[in-house]
């Protein structure tokens, strides 16, 4: 993945802590969601081929 291209992971919403039925918090998870995606895009530096991702997620994309 992202051998040829750039690739960008947005960060998700913080982990949820409630019930997934319970959907009293979509609002909020929305919003944390575009935030953190918002931020991410507006500091990356892009260059070249690769996975591009936020730190905390870094692990998960690294070569194995």
């Amino acid at each position: 993945m992202g051998c040829d291209i750039p690739v960008l992971h947005l960060p998700g919403p913080t982990p949820l802590t409630s019930s997934p039925p319970v959907f009293e918090r979509t609002p909020n998870l929305i919003i944390d969601a575009y935030r953190k995606s918002r931020d991410f895009l507006r500091a990356v530096d892009i260059d070249g081929p690769g996975v591009y991702c936020d730190p905390a997620d870094a692990a998960r994309f690294a070569p194995h």
